[in-house]
């Protein structure tokens, strides 16, 4: 039955109702779209940016993106930007912006849905906000707020923070105390380059601990794929009986079904689709952008020489690859996806 959501999957590429969206407004160095459920290509001033979407900076790399309604996206350089939509805990899908890697800076404004902000293990709701977001190899991540205020969450705990107020948090743990900042102070690429050193100085905790976000991933996929099953067995059921009454000539009945059972049915339905796919797509950006950047440090680190900790390490990686994350490539990605 899972190959049978690939349709609906498929069909959800490029729908953007509900979805915001914005567009590069500038740009420099290297910077690459990969569009939701198409190939990696160049960026451009212009170039639309909506649901699904990533955005990848490289070395030289710098973009800033302005949505709808005069709200602004700056990524900074070796970044890994991603626009989403889904449930993240409960609820209704929404707006899910994600830093995968890197520097992010948001200013929001006039937003009627605010987004969930989100990294590989950490989740903040925004209240009109300016922030910058920065996340490491590690998967650590520090937030920091220039404005407005900003609730981070990890781990079951919540810390508030306001302006000039910073927050680490430390991969699969609670933040941390947060504490005050003065703007400038700083120093984000000693920051990035201190978390980097932590992934590679214990690689396989790294490993371990992002299979255990992945399992989260997998489970939130079938959780929803169930529902969603579920739910289009209910709209066959649906159709069917509007189908019955209208051969009996119950028009108005079976049209009352329809707007008041059914449609709203469908969208509910519906929602179920967009949310296999945000935590699939999630589990496709922990393979790509943090795992595989790691893989390849450690893997020209021990080009000439595998030591014992190194295969080690292809233990877990494996474990994660072939165990795990290989459940969710073929029934939950489409091909364009990968």
């Amino acid at each position: 039955m899972k190959k049978g959501l690939i349709l609906i999957l498929t069909a959800l590429i490029g729908l953007k109702a509900f979805a915001l969206t914005g567009e590069i407004v500038y740009l420099e160095g290297t910077v690459d779209i990969k569009p939701n459920g198409g190939d990696l290509e160049w960026a451009d001033f212009g170039t639309p940016v909506s649901e699904g979407d990533s955005i990848i900076t490289g070395i030289d790399g710098y973009c800033e993106i302005e949505l709808e309604g005069g709200s602004s996206i700056t990524i900074m350089e070796e970044s890994v930007f991603s626009f989403g939509r889904g449930s993240v805990g409960s609820g209704e899908p929404q707006n899910v912006f994600s830093t995968a890697m890197g520097q992010i800076s948001y200013k929001f404004a006039n937003l009627q849905d605010e987004p969930i902000i989100t990294t590989p293990s950490v989740v903040c709701g925004i209240r009109g906000t300016a922030f910058t977001v920065i996340t490491g190899a590690d998967c650590s991540s520090l937030f920091i707020v220039s404005e407005g205020e900003v609730e981070v969450e990890s781990m079951g705990q919540r810390v508030s923070l306001t302006l000039d107020e910073a927050v680490e948090v430390p991969r699969g743990a609670p933040p941390e105390e947060k504490y005050p900042v003065l703007s400038g102070s700083i120093d984000f690429d000693g920051w990035l380059e201190q978390a980097e050193a932590a992934a590679l100085a214990d690689p396989i905790t790294t490993v371990e601990d992002l299979t255990d976000r992945l399992i989260y991933f997998i489970s939130e996929m079938d959780r929803y794929h169930a529902m969603w099953e579920k739910g289009m067995a209910e709209r066959d059921v649906q159709l069917a009986l509007i189908k019955q009454l209208k051969e009996e000539g119950k028009d108005d009945e079976a049209e009352d079904i329809y707007r008041n059972i059914l449609q709203p049915h469908i969208e509910q339905v519906h929602s179920y689709g967009i949310n296999v796919r945000y935590y699939s797509l999630s589990a496709l950006s922990l393979r790509r952008y943090t795992l595989g950047p790691l893989y390849v440090k450690l893997r020209t680190a021990h080009f000439k020489e595998k030591s014992d900790s190194f295969e080690e390490f292809l233990d877990v990686y494996n474990t994660f690859i072939e165990d795990y994350y290989a459940i969710c490539q073929k029934p939950y990605l489409v091909e364009a996806d990968i």
